[in-house]
């Protein structure tokens, strides 16, 4: 059954799930309810990926909540999708409706506070990709060690580390998300983000 994707649609879908985790926008485009196992880990294959390494990723609870609130078809496997059986790809038109968002939420927020909407100009310069770059440094803000940062970003480890240490680093990877997920809800609202566990596979709803 079809369902209404809400005021941020499956673009926002997008867009928070990348800053939760430090993607590519093409990596969560590509996610699938069946990449994700019992316990929350998102295996994403290299062929969806720059670099045509796997992505593995333990999905914390913010991101949790951002999939379970996508609409979903019947046998729908892609998280984020406008008719359920393509992947998103309407990413220029998207990004200009939600600069023009931002844009009336500034203007309010200055009339709110007296000063002169009209002075409020758009962000200038902004791509996508910045979020991956925020991701980073509020993970260096949130205290995670660089070394396991690189990891969530699924950088290529070069040298001697990355030739023999096989380790998965799952551990390491959630605690980083988890803590950058609960310092993006103290950065928009001041308050604690509460990291829950939600079911994202079986029946679709």
């Amino acid at each position: 059954m079809a369902a209404s994707h809400g005021r941020s649609g499956v673009y926002g879908g997008i867009i928070r799930t990348m800053l939760l985790n430090g993607t590519r926008r093409g990596e969560p485009a590509a996610m699938r309810y069946s990449q994700i196992d019992a316990d929350n880990l998102w295996a994403l294959p290299g062929e969806f990926t720059k670099n045509h390494l796997p992505l593995f990723l333990p999905l914390s609870g913010e991101t949790l909540t951002v999939v379970a609130a996508q609409p979903r078809l019947d046998g729908q496997d892609l998280v984020f999708s406008v008719n359920g059986k393509d992947p998103f790809n309407n990413w220029s038109k998207s990004k200009e409706r939600f600069d023009r968002r931002v844009l009336r939420r500034l203007r309010a927020q200055a009339r709110a506070e007296g000063r002169d909407p009209a002075k409020m100009k758009p962000l200038p310069n902004w791509t996508l990709h910045d979020l991956r770059r925020t991701a980073k440094s509020l993970m260096s803000r949130a205290k995670v060690r660089p070394e396991h940062s690189e990891r969530v970003l699924n950088h290529m480890i070069t040298g001697v580390e990355g030739t023999y240490d096989r380790y998965s680093y799952v551990d390491e990877k959630r605690d980083a998300l988890e803590r950058l997920a609960r310092l993006l809800r103290q950065v928009i609202d001041g308050e604690p983000a509460k990291i829950i566990r939600l079911p994202v596979r079986g029946a679709a709803g």
